[in-house]
């Protein structure tokens, strides 16, 4: 046989069997080639999430036959690869280079899945950020504009060149193509993602946060947060909405985002202070851990903070337990160590974490903290023990 003639024969072999699988590595019993097509293939979403489950356990075997897959003939496959690779996360970061190759796939759903899964890479994608924006620009569907929209944030600062066409497309058009409330929502996440890099967009922002729909506002809001304290001119913008929004949603996140922006405290902490006695407890914590970021301004918020130890709300009281120390912690072991007997273990766990910092002077805490330990276990006994050596037990 003529070397041109054994290479098309040799070609021909891989061709069937399907482009670039060298091995059929096999994972609790199951070939893998059998999980892909079980993702690829079955209605059964129990069925589907086993199998993506098996592999996901044995990632790093299997990883470069799912890069492989990428290359398959069969669309379903390169999906089910692009999927599963999306579970991997950071893990994936080899396939990079093959899924940013996918975003010009010529099925919509294969494109879709490639973005899915370098977004959920993260910063090690950075090198897609030119194909990403490029598939928003270009793409007709649009849930697959989306999924690299939400790539691009996922990305973050290292995708700083994509903020010109996110700001178009919170403004609702990017290259001609119409983007709704939910695309516009998810730019908005994503040059808050992106940070202090997208503080150019802020003028489309504050428009954007004085529209009537609330999953744009929530995502404007956050934004901001996300910008930092660039984002100072939103402000007053975000006192108002934290006062007086009917939506609990918004309050909320006004006040995170007041305290990541943390600038203008002599208005921000008092604003911060009011929305204490908030009736909605998302609200309230909200505002007990942006006031945590105002370390030396909150010292007059410490008191209403305190009122907050017996709170109804556990996620309330964690964070109260949490924010006092930072701000106070010594003068503040009795409620710590009365924390200690809080149903809500994140509370409890805070109180222990907060009085080991404090050490030697919270010395009266040890009765309580080695009472616990009894019949403590796993990692709970290793963070008392921490604590009842940090305070001057044995």
């Amino acid at each position: 046989m003529s070397r041109s003639s054994c290479l098309v024969a040799c070609l021909a072999v891989l061709g069937c069997a399907g482009v670039g699988q060298s091995a059929d590595p096999t994972f609790d019993g199951k070939k893998l080639s059998v999980l892909m097509k079980t993702i690829a293939k079955s209605e059964k979403q129990a069925d589907v999430e086993k199998a993506a489950e098996i592999i996901a356990k044995n990632s790093e075997a299997a990883l470069p036959e799912l890069i492989a897959y990428l290359r398959d003939r069969d669309a379903d496959l390169r999906e089910a690869a692009a999927d599963t690779l999306a579970r991997l996360g950071e893990a994936a970061k080899s396939a990079v280079e093959p899924l940013t190759a996918l975003l010009a796939d010529g099925t919509t759903e294969v494109r879709t899945s490639a973005a899915i899964a370098l977004g959920s890479i993260g910063p090690d994608s950075k090198d897609a950020v030119a194909a990403l924006i490029k598939m928003v620009r270009t793409e007709d569907s649009g849930l697959a504009r989306r999924g690299a929209i939400t790539a691009l944030g996922q990305i973050g600062p290292d995708a700083k060149a994509a903020v010109l066409m996110l700001t178009n497309a919170l403004k609702g058009e990017v290259n001609k193509k119409k983007f709704g409330i939910s695309a516009r929502a998810v730019a908005a996440e994503a040059l808050g993602r992106i940070g202090a890099d997208a503080k150019s967009a802020m003028p489309t922002l504050i428009a954007a946060a004085k529209e009537s729909n609330e999953e744009l506002r929530v995502a404007v809001v956050e934004a901001f947060g996300g910008i930092g304290a660039d984002a100072a001119e939103a402000v007053p913008l975000l006192i108002e909405a934290l006062n007086k929004d009917k939506l609990p949603d918004i309050r909320a996140a006004s006040a995170e985002s007041l305290g990541r922006i943390h600038a203008k405290a002599t208005t921000v902490v008092p604003a911060l202070t009011r929305a204490l006695s908030d009736a909605a407890p998302e609200v309230r914590a909200a505002a007990v851990e942006a006031l945590s970021e105002f370390v030396e301004d909150a010292a007059s918020s410490v008191p209403a903070i305190k009122k907050l130890v017996k709170d109804k709300d556990g996620d309330v009281r964690t964070a109260v337990v949490v924010a006092l120390g930072t701000l106070a912690a010594k003068e503040c072991i009795v409620e710590f160590t009365q924390a200690l007997d809080d149903k809500t273990d994140a509370v409890v766990q805070a109180a222990i974490a907060a009085l080991e910092e404090i050490g030697p002077a919270a010395i009266a805490a040890l009765p309580k903290l080695e009472l616990l330990l009894k019949s403590a276990k796993g990692d709970r006994k290793d963070h008392l023990e921490a604590a009842i050596q940090a305070v001057g037990g044995k």
